[in-house]
């Protein structure tokens, strides 16, 4: 009874304050594109769902484009395997750029706010055969009506906060969405443990498939394979053989620490390493706060878009390995990755490390700074020596030199440590497929 109260409550305020945060964007334009899409719209539905009649569905929710990207193994074999019409539904406005830009073409929507109403008209005329959440998107209405018009509801690729035991009120609140699952994949023995402690569920519900994320690197796209070979012959035509290191979701403190380190090692005399940065937001301001940086440092900049450009028109000019490359595209990093010999993984300067998997699954030499604990797969390749824990320019310039000599981990061994970790994808459309 109590819990009813609280879904309608939740519901009917959550309502209300949409549509009075509508109101107050009359007065505050900015707060428009924050609303946008968020209203259910039956009609580009019912579009989207033309020709999946004679088809069994699913739902995939994600959170944004890293849970995407993680879920990608799983769409392909519901899609390859077993003829599902997948619709993706993103909670964050980011995921829709994402794959935007990526050119997949899969069907996908934004999350309407979270209301009984909302879900109930979107699950009603979905009825898909499973709905899948992928790590932490808990919504009330949206739990409540999937599991009532789902014939499975499940959770995937979870694993346990970095920052340990969550406080009392929270772990209520927590073991109560997560009752509305029929089963929980986690990543890991350990998470399993901390789950079945922390939240005091059944045995049954919860299940070890390890994480598709791994499956996803392992994997490549034809799309990602054909334009990493582009890459590599535009680098090759702009900077001849000189080696490169490719900045992935770089934040400020990242390329600031970067650009020291690359300072210094001209003063050294040592030898030429061809640097881009890919920043993890490629904004105008942000690419701007970039040039202004590299500018100070002595550095000369060019767009990769401009060398891509050049490339493309057959117009390619060698350039000064000094250059900074500066990405200035969304959905293209895991390819450039492919290009290069080194990577820097952005984030872990000054709040969370990003996905280390990419550049691993092409074999680079892996470094990052000191906030990486809240990834498994980093700490696991720490722990594996499989990528270098960096924390100020001296220790980079050192790494960079290290790495150019020959002395990193082998992309084999890099490979097999991925490959003994693959395989959740199947699990999880095995539990898709069950009765």
């Amino acid at each position: 009874m109590f819990a009813r109260i609280f879904l309608l409550s939740w519901s009917l305020g959550i309502t209300l304050g949409f549509y009075l945060l509508r109101f107050v964007a009359f007065f505050f334009p900015q707060l428009k594109h924050h609303l946008e899409g968020r209203v259910l719209d039956l009609t580009q539905l019912s579009e989207l769902l033309q020709g999946s009649a004679t088809k069994p569905r699913l739902v995939v929710f994600c959170s944004s484009a890293g849970e995407y990207e993680q879920a990608v193994p799983l769409i392909e074999t519901a899609r390859l395997q077993g003829d599902y019409f997948v619709l993706i539904v993103f909670f964050s406005p980011s995921g829709l750029k994402f794959i935007k830009a990526r050119g997949d073409k899969y069907p996908y929507m934004l999350a309407p706010y979270d209301s009984l109403a909302q879900w109930k008209q979107f699950f009603s005329l979905l009825r898909p055969r499973a709905t899948v959440v992928v790590r932490h998107e808990l919504w009330p209405a949206f739990l409540t009506c999937a599991r009532a018009y789902s014939s499975r509801l499940l959770l995937v690729n979870v694993s346990r906060s970095s920052s340990g035991k969550p406080w009392l009120l929270r772990r209520l609140v927590k073991r109560w969405l997560l009752g509305f699952f029929e089963q929980i994949f986690l990543v890991s023995p350990a998470d399993t443990r901390a789950f079945s402690q922390w939240f005091a569920l059944p045995p049954g519900k919860l299940q070890i498939s390890g994480d598709s994320k791994y499956d996803r690197v392992l994997c490549k796209s034809p799309r990602d394979q054909a334009l990493t070979v582009e890459f590599s012959d535009c680098l090759a035509q702009s900077f001849g053989t000189v080696p490169r290191l490719l900045l992935g979701s770089a934040w400020p403190e990242d390329y600031e620490l970067v650009l020291a380190g690359l300072e210094q090692r001209q003063k050294e005399g040592a030898s030429g390493l061809v640097c881009l940065i890919a920043l993890h937001e490629p904004t105008p301001k942000y690419l701007a706060a970039l040039v202004t940086c590299a500018a100070a440092g002595g550095f000369t900049t060019v767009r990769f878009s401009q060398l891509l450009a050049q490339y493309q028109a057959g117009k390619a000019e060698l350039r000064a390995s000094s250059t900074l490359v500066l990405v200035d595209s969304l959905g293209i990093l895991s390819a450039l990755y492919g290009a290069c010999n080194l990577a820097w993984v952005g984030g872990a300067m000054h709040h969370k490390i990003h996905n280390v998997l990419e550049p691993a699954s092409y074999g680079l030499a892996i470094a990052h700074g000191p906030l990486y604990k809240n990834s498994g797969e980093a700490i696991a390749l720490v722990q594996a020596k499989l990528a270098c824990l960096v924390e100020d320019h001296e220790e980079f310039a050192r790494w960079c030199s290290k790495a150019l000599a020959g002395k990193a981990p082998q992309g084999a061994v890099v490979r097999q440590f991925l490959e003994a970790r693959g395989g959740a994808s199947k699990a999880l459309f095995a539990a898709i497929q069950a009765e």
